[in-house]
């Protein structure tokens, strides 16, 4: 779980960085979530993609695709809610 907790809190802020400012194509998405995927794959020595559904589902961790849009909405809210404020 402690190995769990870390990849939580920095390697995927780290992969994630800023990419609710960008219009990400499909083509980086995929690349995200191909990197997203190596993390597993070299921390676990897992082979296919339903042994890290089973751990990410297990752990309480979304798939990467939700937290891209999670951030996408929380930054629009932002944005949304500072111009409403009339600033």
């Amino acid at each position: 779980m402690v190995i769990l907790q870390l990849i939580k809190s920095y390697c995927k802020p780290t992969l994630l960085y800023a990419c609710e400012c960008f219009n990400l194509s499909h083509s980086e998405v995929l690349q995200l979530r191909r990197a997203w995927k190596c993390v597993y794959w070299k921390v676990f020595k897992l082979s296919t993609d339903d042994a890290i559904v089973f751990i990410q589902q297990r752990a309480g961790l979304c798939d990467l695709d939700n937290e891209i849009c999670n951030r996408k909405n929380c930054h629009l809210f932002v944005n949304v809610s500072f111009v409403q404020l009339g600033h």
